[in-house]
């Protein structure tokens, strides 16, 4: 299942991927993730645009924060089949850290919004987004799907999360490019909370916490 093929990015991620402990409630996860060498090696094989590149590299990220949750053996595979020029935009990650993934048109690039910033969600576009996770003692994988909500893959995936796994989520996926359009840094987090309502204090503890370790 891992081995390279063609259209795919197949990275062994230096990627720091760190749990932040909250000990002021035992039932939220908070994971962040620093993976600027995948994103840019990734845009380097394509020979991808700014907003393909940026798009592939939130999902790259976000596909690694849903498979570092899980059991090592399991892989998750999140596919955005969308209408936008971008076409079809899948990735798979393991518990080990492994990912691929690949996007439709590399050099998808359309004009940047009117705030000066990719417009990802345009490239996407419209459709559906497709979660599969897979155990190898699995007899079959489990599959959610849901329409994508905006394009700019993060809030597609915080989207999927409380609606098919039923988990309130909050997950942030950026991508910084150079001068030369090269990819300059990658970056984000996750987090999870367990139950239905946060009281204020322990909202206020986890922004603060967030802002000190990110």
């Amino acid at each position: 299942m891992w081995q390279l093929g063609e259209g795919w990015c197949d990275c062994f991620p230096r990627t720091h991927l760190l749990r932040l402990p909250l000990c002021c409630c035992p039932l939220v996860s908070v994971l962040s993730i620093v993976a600027t060498d995948v994103v840019q090696e990734a845009q380097r094989r394509h020979k991808a645009a700014p907003t393909a590149a940026a798009a592939l590299g939130r999902a790259l990220m976000g596909t690694l924060l849903l498979g570092a949750l899980k059991d090592e053996a399991e892989t998750v595979q999140v596919t955005f089949l969308g209408r936008g020029p971008l076409g079809q935009m899948t990735t798979i990650a393991s518990g080990l850290g492994f990912v691929k993934g690949f996007v439709g048109d590399p050099l998808c690039n359309p004009p940047l919004k009117p705030n000066g910033k990719l417009d990802v969600g345009a490239a996407v576009g419209p459709g559906i987004l497709t979660v599969v996770r897979n155990h190898r003692n699995w007899k079959q994988p489990y599959t959610g799907t849901v329409p994508i909500y905006s394009g700019e893959v993060a809030e597609d995936i915080a989207h999927y999360l409380a609606d098919s796994e039923q988990i309130n989520t909050a997950m942030g996926l950026g991508v910084t490019f150079g001068k030369d359009s090269v990819v300059k840094s990658a970056h984000g987090y996750l987090v999870q909370v367990f139950f239905m309502l946060l009281s204020k204090r322990i909202s206020t503890d986890i922004r603060i916490q967030l802002v000190c370790h990110l």
